[in-house]
């Protein structure tokens, strides 16, 4: 069979060649939403991890304190200066803070995992990574409002690149009721002017027209799939944009609440220990019974692990807050005040907008 040329008269293979160029183009950012999706969990697990080795590292803090203690009490019971519960009381502190490192050291190790398979390796595989402290301190939350940080979200991106791919498929199946050309060898061959090469195309063309008139039913058929088509990418789009503003929203609200909260539990730290430090002075001092500094103590380790907990949620929010952003960490429109130096050329005139 010989080859053809169709020649597009009307633009509808434009118009098919723009749609699958667009689709190609929301496919490819799929695939950046995806990349930043896999990034952010990465991230998390990372972060995890290192929650789990800080709070490690203070549990065993507080059983050396807590040892240190019980010695501190068993010298106190062989003096006559406490009882026996006391000790008993201590030794069931440092059984406790115990069963929780062996707790931590368990989800260290699935964590350790969680990375291996976000990193495509087997854990045996795996080299873990240096993950033992966590920032004290996080990046701020901007007043930036959610369509600010909607511009660069690939997936509704990729939602209004569909949307306009669906325009381009209407417009095609509506050219295709319009009549086509093509050229063929033969055709070329057979005229043996230029002349009639132009006669040839047109009779060529107006042969061609009748076609769409005897097929009408199923192009308008294919006309509306693609009107529906169309429809069905524009709710999708606002779905996906409903859906990114929600998120948007719920980040920055979660992320105000939980700085707030991580604050009063470092000012509830702070009278913890202040408390702590006064009741083993008078326990020392024989003021005070041991349940009460056993309450202190323990007062002071529940808030350190929750203070852990808190500073590890409001670095997550921060981590989701730059994934529902788009991959990108919003930052505030700073407008630079003019300088001595500038409000000096102003005077001068020397760079004023006058013109000359």
């Amino acid at each position: 069979m010989p080859a053809a040329y169709e020649v597009d008269l009307w633009g509808r293979i434009a118009h098919q060649i723009a749609s699958a160029e667009t689709e190609m183009e929301a496919t490819e950012t799929d695939l950046r939403a995806l990349e930043m999706a896999l990034a952010a969990e990465t991230a998390e697990q990372y972060y995890e991890l290192a929650r789990i080795r800080v709070e490690l590292d203070l549990i065993d803090d507080q059983l050396r304190a807590a040892r240190t203690f019980l010695e501190l009490t068993e010298v106190r019971q062989a003096q006559g200066m406490a009882e026996g519960l006391d000790v008993v009381q201590q030794r069931q502190q440092i059984e406790e803070l115990q069963e929780m490192r062996r707790r931590a050291e368990l989800d260290e190790e699935l964590a350790i995992n969680a990375l291996a398979t976000l990193k495509g390796l087997p854990p045996g595989q795996f080299a873990p990574p240096i993950a033992d402290e966590l920032p004290e301190e996080v990046p701020p939350v901007t007043d930036t409002t959610p369509a600010d940080l909607l511009e660069n979200r690939p997936d509704v991106h990729a939602a209004r690149l569909r949307v306009i791919a669906a325009f381009e498929d209407v417009d095609a199946a509506a050219l295709q009721r319009l009549p086509s050309l093509q050229l063929t060898p033969e055709l070329g061959l057979q005229a043996t002017s230029l002349a009639r090469l132009f006669t040839s195309l047109f009779i060529t063309a107006v042969a061609e027209a009748s076609q769409p008139i005897w097929e009408g039913g199923r192009l308008q058929a294919r006309i509306d799939e693609e009107e529906a088509l169309l429809e069905q990418r524009y709710f999708e789009f606002s779905a996906v944009l409903l859906e990114a503003i929600r998120e948007v929203e719920d980040t920055l609200v979660r992320g105000e609440g939980l700085y707030d909260i991580l604050q009063a539990q470092r000012r509830q730290l702070d009278s913890a220990e202040e408390a702590l430090d006064i009741a083993r002075e008078q326990y020392r001092a024989g003021i005070l019974d041991y349940l009460r500094v056993l309450t202190a103590l323990q007062s002071v380790q529940q808030l350190e692990l929750a203070e852990l907990e808190s500073r590890r949620a409001v670095l997550s929010q921060r981590i989701q807050l730059c994934r529902v952003a788009g991959g990108h960490w919003p930052t505030p429109s700073i407008q630079e005040e003019p300088g001595e130096d500038d409000a000096e050329q102003d005077d001068d005139g020397s760079q004023g907008d006058e013109p000359s």
